[in-house]
């Protein structure tokens, strides 16, 4: 049980960064972020 809720934790957490880096992605650092992904 102990090592469910600690990999409970561990998506919580890695879903909260890539929602962050989602963020930041379309925020204020949409020029560096198109600048190092020509395809889009």
């Amino acid at each position: 049980m102990q090592f469910f809720k600690s990999l409970v934790v561990v998506a919580v957490v890695v879903v909260m960064g890539m929602a962050k880096v989602a963020d930041a992605s379309r925020g204020e650092n949409r020029g560096n972020y198109n600048r190092m992904s020509p395809q889009k």
